[in-house]
């Protein structure tokens, strides 16, 4: 109990806490590219994040035989390790490492490729929507996992309306407004034209190797909506998540499904498909919304009303953001995580199938025991929200996995 307590402890910004150890990574690098050159004598950073935060930073040269090592090292199991280098321009990230008492040690591969302006490989390995609602606007949230079946990384194309080389794109639903992005800004990284978002970010090959989190809201005027988005790849596997309420009437077309599920005391119906072609199409049609100024009908029914109206009282403004993530869903949360830990590049986390119950098992018990602390009146309340928020992130992420795998 005394660690899971000093894992809260915040430090000042002048310490990091960072203490060296035992610890040794030993990594290769991998040409991915058949026929490319050999990659030796570039340099290699390894950073070390606790709770997302980065508390050291340590480099070394890669050697002619393309391998790097770094000693010295904390062997704490609550601070994770990346490893990224530079190769004709793009950066490689090797995937999350840890280090413990009991294994102080670990290996690791980061492959780098030549590069393409070719984008026939690409396609979406996952796609997760989901979408709730506040009086007279949709909150809508979407994950896009990019990957490519190529062994080049693929640098972008020219498109009409953009005067750079763009990589992958999506598209917006009609009418969809306030939209931000976690790993970029639109004018910046991310280019729109007409109702298309484009990202200018290098692809690199492999599965899920650019994640895209999007948030945005469509309005309404009376109580009902369509959504509707045309995918412009190949499509792995989807679901679309709807916030389950009395009185709310979904018909989807393109996906199959429509049971509702329990999540965190919170109802969703849920959609799936796998192995959809390019050019798929998603139609969502919503009725039995509340109107602009209306109640939020959960308010006083014990669902999630935490942040929302009180029943029987109007909302006067709108407030995208706020209804949804008071309201308990935490994908602001996880898009904080799952941005953190793509920011750098490819990043891939290699959690068998077979441990998702148990890591799901175990969360719960990490979030059941933190409500505890905080009742108890051992962890504050902004220490005990954040670390709540990310608990509550993963435990979705591995929610969504598990319901993508078992197609329930």
């Amino acid at each position: 109990m005394l660690e899971y307590l000093r894992s809260f402890t915040i430090l000042p910004v002048w310490e990091s806490g960072y203490r060296p150890g035992p610890g040794v990574v030993q990594g290769t690098v991998v040409q991915g590219t058949p026929g490319g050159p050999a990659v030796d004598q570039i340099p290699v950073r390894l950073d070390g994040y606790v709770d997302f935060q980065p508390v050291a930073t340590f480099t070394t040269t890669v050697d002619a035989s393309g391998a790097f090592t770094f000693t010295g090292l904390a062997a704490d199991e609550s601070i994770v390790y990346l490893a990224t280098l530079g190769y004709g321009g793009i950066s490689y990230t090797s995937p999350m490492l840890r280090l413990t008492a009991g294994a102080p040690s670990a290996e690791t591969t980061i492959e780098v490729y030549e590069t393409t302006e070719d984008a026939a490989a690409i396609r979406i390995d996952r796609a997760h929507w989901i979408v709730d609602y506040q009086p007279g606007a949709l909150l809508v949230g979407q994950i896009l996992a990019f990957g490519s079946g190529g062994d080049r990384t693929f640098v972008g194309h020219t498109v009409d309306g953009v005067d750079v080389p763009v990589t992958v794109g999506f598209q917006l639903p009609q009418g969809a407004q306030e939209v931000m992005l976690e790993n970029g800004t639109l004018g910046d990284r991310f280019r729109q034209v007409g109702d298309m978002v484009y990202d200018t970010a290098p692809l690199v090959p492999g599965e899920a190797t650019k994640q895209i989190i999007v948030r945005y809201a469509v309005p309404f005027p009376e109580t009902s909506v369509q959504l509707g988005q045309t995918f412009a790849y190949p499509v792995r596997s989807i679901n679309l998540l709807v916030v389950d309420t009395p009185g709310l009437a979904a018909t989807v077309t393109g996906l199959e499904g429509g049971e509702a599920q329990d999540f965190q005391g919170q109802s969703f119906r849920i959609w799936q498909a796998a192995d959809l072609p390019a050019q798929s199409a998603v139609q969502v049609a919503l009725s039995g919304l509340p109107a602009p100024g209306a109640a939020d009908p959960r308010a006083g029914a014990g669902g999630t009303g935490a942040g929302r109206p009180a029943a029987g009282q109007a909302t006067a403004t709108f407030n995208p953001w706020m209804g949804w993530v008071m309201g308990g869903l935490a994908l602001a949360a996880l898009a904080g995580v799952l941005g953190w830990a793509w920011r750098n590049g490819r990043v891939q986390t290699h959690t068998r199938h077979q441990d998702l119950p148990r890591q799901r098992d175990e969360l719960m018990r990490r979030i059941a025991e933190l409500d505890d602390l905080f009742a108890e009146g051992k962890v504050d309340e902004r220490q005990w929200q954040g670390q709540r928020a990310k608990l509550k992130a993963r435990l979705l992420e591995i929610s969504l996995r598990l319901t993508d795998s078992t197609g329930g």
